[in-house]
């Protein structure tokens, strides 16, 4: 059985490359004002936390479907960030572009690969290794992020570092406590229009002075 599924994933898997990808259109930055930012939509395919896609991958035993993919537009050699994140589960998510000697980064669950663009306008496949579920688990989130024109990178590796490699949208399910924990506003006490009055200083000396004036026509 074992030599089975063996063969089955890599009878898939070249089926899988030799079908050309599924183009899911040129990849739009999602300005950072339309963030989804709420906890949410941490697992929620209708939105796009940290400005992250969705999109799924076809089952190990789909034959008949490609791999997605997404072509980015930028020149070679400018930097680029990829992060990918399972949107449940933690299923061998991949990545690869389409040069002569294409790069590959996978990982489990989450993936961030970040490194120079290898040609013009290059187009990046996802796919899965080997654990590909064969239900709605196979939904994963995905992020570009495209050096600036006007940005000067004498070091990739500190334009890497720069970067925020935590912010996948599992993140935003991590809120600090003081968020939860705010103090109630002070009540103010209710005393009546009438006991105002009264207590007022003014009143009294208001009483005195008509009862002083009432003596004098006595």
């Amino acid at each position: 059985m074992t030599s089975f599924c063996a063969s089955l994933f890599v009878f898939s898997s070249l089926l899988h490359a030799s079908i050309a990808c599924q183009q899911l259109g040129m990849y739009k930055p999602i300005p950072e004002s339309a963030y989804d930012l709420l906890p949410a939509s941490s697992d929620d395919i209708s939105k796009n936390p940290y400005g992250y896609y969705v999109t799924s991958l076809p089952s190990i035993e789909d034959t008949a479907t490609p791999d997605p993919c997404v072509q980015i537009m930028a020149p070679a050699q400018y930097m680029v960030e990829i992060m990918m994140q399972a949107v449940t589960g933690s299923f061998q998510i991949c990545g690869k572009d389409d040069s002569s000697d294409p790069v590959e980064f996978c990982g489990a669950g989450e993936v961030r690969y970040c490194g120079a663009i290898p040609k013009n306008n290059p187009t990046y496949t996802f796919f899965c290794e080997n654990s590909c579920e064969t239900s709605d688990n196979s939904f994963f989130f995905y992020r570009f992020y495209i050096q600036n024109s006007t940005e000067l990178v004498q070091d990739p590796q500190d334009w890497c570092q720069n970067r925020n490699p935590s912010e996948f949208p599992k993140s935003l399910q991590r809120l600090p406590d003081s968020i939860n924990n705010v103090p109630d506003a002070p009540k103010d006490r209710d005393v009546g229009l009438g006991a105002g009055i009264i207590s007022s200083p003014s009143f009294f000396v208001i009483f005195i002075s008509l009862f002083t004036l009432l003596l004098t026509f006595l």
